[in-house]
């Protein structure tokens, strides 16, 4: 028997001679055979010496007859990487129930560590998931051969920790506890190296819910300049996490989901704002991904309270949108608004989550009418410094997003030669869309980002547009035909 063996063995049988648990046992004789025989014990025998308490790693893991010794090892490495365990064989009795004990523990911890084998309870899944709510430092280790059945649960936590966190398979249990104690020194190794700024200092090195809209700049930009795309990318995860844990039924839903599709359409401005290509796009996948809470499993919107997620998200979207048109970046424009609906669409009008978004929030709202979904979206936004920068003279919000849809729509329906995308921008008056109609006949650039610098195909476009239903748009009073005279000019050309 090696040493480490015979040691174990050792706290062990001072376990079950004293009739304690593993993790006493285990701190009283490394604490006696610390001092030498006849030697004063020192004045601080913790973990880490000093006023800071220790590193505190939450285990969480299956209690039974198989998982019980390999949550000893663990919490043995833990103890060795002189950090403190979070463990239910360490604590003692406590005034509040089980559940609600544990998770305290989990927004308590600075690291925490999942043990799987490939099943998984229900408490320990409400533990995994507040971590990745609480955006924890999560350690995962998988025991056993890789390729293990695994229940519907594990699977699906694994993937949801995955998004974050790398996880690390352990084929053979007795190597568990090295496995983990080398993964908290490099965790605690990579923390202590994260470079130091004022804004890692504030907010321990990511970035912060809730700031306002002054604070939430000046972090992404400090963020931006000391290139931790990590740190960003971790915050777009957090956001749809907490966007995706909502109840839509819960009467503050609203407001929470409202308050992260803030932060994520601020983002994407920012991104715009600074050209930073790489985070745009995630931040519209991160909008792709909550929009997509609105439908079922079969690709279904829910015709319910949870079609906020399909109207709020996709209003976000429109102000990146319009943040794109403005600066005239035309690759931003086309990453925003030509993204699929649905993994499976059901009709031609989930191809595009602009089109999908307004038509589902319609008819769940039992309103049909275009210009109620622009307006909607305008709603949502127009009260937001980040996505409607006003000037003392006027208001351009409606017009963007009036043009954001009507080039959405060319963009979309070209290609395909036949009706998709049916353009809400069409219930305004022609001041308010036409402008960028005109900048795509003349600006060969946007024409070529959008796949319409094809003089045919652009006039197919124009002439499809101005035939959807001209009559139902003129009685919303909007749509009356083409009135600028350079849109004129090029159709009168044949094309």
């Amino acid at each position: 028997m090696t040493d480490k063996g015979a040691f174990k063995k050792k706290v062990r049988e001072y376990a079950a001679a004293n009739n304690i648990n593993y993790t006493t046992a285990l701190r009283r004789l490394q604490k006696q055979e610390a001092v030498p025989s006849g030697a004063r014990p020192p004045a601080q025998t913790d973990p880490i010496r000093g006023s800071e308490p220790p590193i505190l790693v939450f285990v969480s893991s299956k209690m039974d007859e198989a998982h019980n010794p390999l949550r000893a090892e663990i919490i043995s490495a833990i103890a060795s990487a002189s950090t403190a365990p979070w463990a239910f064989e360490a604590m003692g009795a406590a005034s509040y129930p089980p559940g609600e004990f544990y998770l305290s523990g989990v927004r308590d911890c600075d690291v925490f560590v999942w043990m799987t084998t490939g099943t998984t309870t229900e408490p320990v899944a409400k533990e995994v998931r507040e971590a990745l709510r609480l955006n924890k430092r999560i350690l995962c280790f998988i025991v056993g051969e890789a390729h293990a059945a695994r229940d519907d649960l594990t699977r699906t936590l694994l993937a949801e920790v995955q998004t974050v966190a790398t996880t690390a398979n352990v084929p053979f249990a007795a190597d568990l506890d090295a496995e983990v104690a080398h993964a908290i020194v490099n965790e605690a190794h990579r923390a202590f190296r994260e470079p130091r700024s004022v804004t890692s200092i504030a907010t321990g090195g990511g970035l912060e819910h809730g700031l306002n809209e002054a604070q939430f700049e000046a972090q992404v930009a400090q963020l931006i300049e000391d290139s931790k795309n990590i740190t960003l990318q971790r915050f777009i995860d957090d956001a749809i996490r907490r966007a995706s844990a909502l109840d839509a039924h819960d009467q503050t839903a609203p407001d929470q989901l409202a308050a992260y599709l803030d932060e994520l359409g601020h983002l994407g401005v920012l991104a715009v704002r600074w050209n930073e290509r790489e985070l745009l796009g995630h931040v519209v996948q991160g909008l792709v991904s909550i929009f997509q809470r609105g439908y079922d499993s079969s690709g279904l919107a829910y015709a319910s309270s949870r079609i906020l997620w399909l109207e709020m998200t996709v209003a976000r979207a429109y102000a990146i949108a319009a943040e794109a048109l403005r600066r005239r970046n035309w690759t931003a424009l086309r990453t925003v608004v030509l993204n699929p609906a649905v993994p499976r669409p059901t009709s031609d009008n989930d191809e595009n989550w602009f089109e999908a978004s307004r038509l589902r929030a319609a008819l769940a709202r039992q309103d049909s009418s275009s210009i109620s979904s622009l307006n909607v979206v305008l709603l949502a936004i127009q009260d937001k410094e980040w996505a409607n920068p006003k000037t003392p003279y006027a208001d351009p919000l409606r017009e963007e997003i009036a043009q954001v849809d009507a080039l959405t729509s060319i963009a979309v329906n070209a290609p395909r030669r036949k009706w998709i995308y049916y353009a809400s921008y069409r219930a305004y008056t022609p001041e308010f869309y036409e402008p960028i109609l005109v900048r795509l006949i003349e600006d060969s650039e946007l024409q070529r980002v959008f796949g319409l610098d094809d003089d045919i195909v652009l006039g197919q476009a124009l002439r499809m547009e101005a035939s959807i239903d001209p009559n139902g748009m003129a009685r919303l009073g909007g749509w009356s035909g083409y009135h600028d005279k350079a849109i004129k000019a090029y159709l009168e050309q044949g094309y």
